[in-house]
This record gives C-alpha cells, sequence and structure tokens, in this order.
C-alpha cells in the first residue's frame, strides 16, 4: 500500500513539475479585439469626439493668447500713480490666475484627446504605424542632435590643433616684414 501511495505522490510531483517548466501559457497580446458590428460607429463617435476636443482646444489657446495681450498691455500701461500700480497688481493677478487654470486645462485636454486618438487608432490599424514612425523620428532627432554636438567638438578640436599652426604663421609674417622693413630703409 505504502509502495503505490509513493509512486502516486511521485506521479504528481512530476504532473507538476511538468505543468509548471513545460506546459505553455496564454499570453495576454496587446491587440484588440474589436467587434466589426459596431466598428463604424465607434470611429465615426471617435472621430467626432476629437472634432468637439480640437474645437475646445482652439477656444482655449485663444484665451490664452488673449491673456497674454491683456498682461502686455497692463505692463505696457503708462499709468505710474499709486492707483495705477494697484491696478496693475490687482491685473496681473488675475491674468497669472487665468493663464495657469487655461494651461491646466489645456493640458488635460490634450491628454484626452491623445487618448481617443489612440482609441481610433487601434480601430484603424494605425497604431503601431504612428508608434514607429513617432520612434524613428525621435531616433532621427537625437542622431542629428549627435551630430551636431559631434561636429562642434570637431570644430573646436580643430581650432586647438591649429593655435601652434597659426602661431608660427604669424611669427613668420611678423619676421618677413621685419625683414622688408630693415632692407627698405637701408
Amino acid at each position: 500500500m505504502r509502495l503505490s501511495q509513493a509512486n502516486l505522490s511521485d506521479g504528481l510531483l512530476l504532473k507538476e513539475i511538468n505543468l509548471v517548466f513545460f506546459k505553455r501559457h496564454k499570453r495576454n497580446s496587446s491587440l484588440i479585439r474589436v467587434d466589426n458590428s459596431n466598428e463604424v460607429d465607434s470611429t465615426v463617435y471617435l472621430r467626432n469626439r476629437i472634432k468637439k476636443i480640437d474645437l475646445q482646444i482652439e477656444d482655449i489657446s485663444k484665451s490664452i493668447f488673449n491673456a497674454q495681450i491683456v498682461k502686455v498691455r497692463s505692463l505696457l500701461s503708462g499709468n505710474r500713480t499709486f492707483l495705477g500700480g494697484l491696478q496693475q497688481k490687482l491685473v496681473q493677478s488675475s491674468v497669472s490666475n487665468s493663464l495657469e487654470w487655461h494651461k491646466q486645462n489645456l493640458n488635460e485636454i490634450l491628454i484626452e484627446r491623445g487618448k481617443l486618438q489612440d482609441q481610433l487608432d487601434k480601430h484603424t490599424g494605425q497604431y503601431w504605424f504612428k508608434r514607429i514612425k513617432k520612434w524613428l523620428i525621435l531616433i532621427s532627432l537625437w542622431i542629428f542632435i549627435g551630430l551636431i554636438c559631434t561636429i562642434i567638438i570637431i570644430g573646436f578640436m580643430t581650432a586647438l590643433y591649429l593655435v601652434p599652426l597659426l602661431g608660427l604663421i604669424a611669427l613668420t609674417y611678423m619676421i618677413i616684414k621685419r625683414l622688408n622693413l630693415q632692407i627698405n630703409k637701408n
């Protein structure tokens, strides 16, 4: 009886080891399962929502621009009396508060727009294409910046190496000029 229980427990142990190391687990993928019956409606809804958000962004940007104009006008006003200074401080604080609120609101709306755009791209199948394109642009930009920095550093190094040569050229020019002056005097 004990022999069969030992074999049974060894069999369970082997099964558990097999499950842990050799069983293929289902993997979650980053692809989204799309219900084709509702796909057109959801893409139309997302596009309309993005258009509404674009209009909100445009309005908030105009408000920020107008607040900046008010701030500049208040700074350039020629009224330097006590009441004028008090009024200018009041306008500056109001404009600053308004600008902060509008900027915060704009950031929130931009984040929401980005999320909606990602959802729309996933529905239309453009998500990975745009993501790869964005990464390639960033990599290209960093390579370009690296090349510019390398060229500037190489330019400085070249200038440092040319300092003795330029000094030698300047010294020979001055010696030749003095010799010509001495020859002309004689």
